[in-house]
């Protein structure tokens, strides 16, 4: 039955996120230890709160890209289940650089995740990877975030980088759940018709890059936040409402040259990213 099914979800869901829970331990702020290894891995919430969930792969592990994207790490109290990917874009492959999909213009599909708990919960932010591809250098991204009263979508298409780390959306809400959806697209592949299907091989960055030993930078999806909104931001609404007007913002790669042309209008590590 349909009620049998949902139990059965459920059930999942709640098993996946307390068995994730021992590749990543939270090691404070936005820094989470491998088991029991001295091994961090580092997903920045700049903009306030702690990581209360995670979505990505291991440490030097082959990404399946036929399979869901696991769940690293959820926070005690809060469920969610393994981050979907459409079967419309997935593909068969495996590689050490993300999760390859192929995907149409305008896109046929998306990955997407949900988070909630049994009272609300306060989200900062919601983090996405960059979305590459070898093929072509014109590589749109979109989402949409739904909470409880809200939804944020972005308006137009927001060009990924490969100098790009994460891009982050502001959300700022208290909510019981958060619903989240990424896809992305090249803009030079020809629109499919009846006549023929045309795809692009899009990857998207969901392995951890170490920056020096024994210290990674993460990569996938991860939900900013707080078991409640901070007393600060009760007394003071000015920040929110600075970045909410802002919409998201970029984390740079280090790494990663970033091209004349694009220096301008690159602070630090923040910015609006709809460039």
């Amino acid at each position: 039955s349909l009620m049998k099914s949902l139990l059965c979800l459920a059930i999942l869901q709640i098993v996946v996120g307390t068995s994730s829970e021992t590749y990543l331990k939270h090691a404070g702020e936005s820094r989470f230890l491998v088991g029991n290894s001295d091994t961090i891995i580092n997903y920045k919430c700049t903009f306030g709160g702690e990581p209360l969930a995670i979505w990505g792969n291991k440490i030097d592990e082959e990404v399946d890209s036929s399979k869901n994207v696991q769940l690293l790490y959820l926070k005690e109290g809060y469920i969610a289940n393994e981050l979907t990917v459409d079967d419309s874009i997935k593909t068969t492959e495996k590689g050490m650089d993300g999760v390859h999909l192929k995907v149409q213009n305008p896109p046929n599909g998306a990955t997407s995740y949900t988070l909630s708990r049994d009272k609300p919960f306060y989200v900062s932010s919601a983090l996405f990877p960059p979305k590459i591809s070898e093929f072509s250098d014109q590589i749109a991204g979109g989402y949409e975030v739904i909470t409880d009263a809200a939804t944020f979508a972005n308006s137009k298409p927001q060009k990924e980088f490969s100098y790009i780390a994460a891009t982050g959306v502001f959300v700022y809400k208290t909510t019981s759940s958060i619903k989240v959806a990424d896809y992305a697209w090249d803009q030079l592949t020809k629109w499919s018709n009846y006549y023929g299907q045309f795809e692009q091989d899009i990857y998207f960055k969901t392995l951890p890059r170490l920056v020096e030993p024994n210290y990674y930078e993460g990569y996938g999806y991860w939900v900013c936040g707080n078991d409640k909104k901070p007393q600060s931001l009760l007394d003071n609404n000015e920040t929110e409402n600075r970045h909410l007007e802002k919409k998201s913002y970029f984390h740079l790669d280090q790494s990663k040259p970033i091209p004349n042309e694009y220096r301008h209008i690159i602070h630090g590590e923040y910015t609006e990213s709809n460039v």
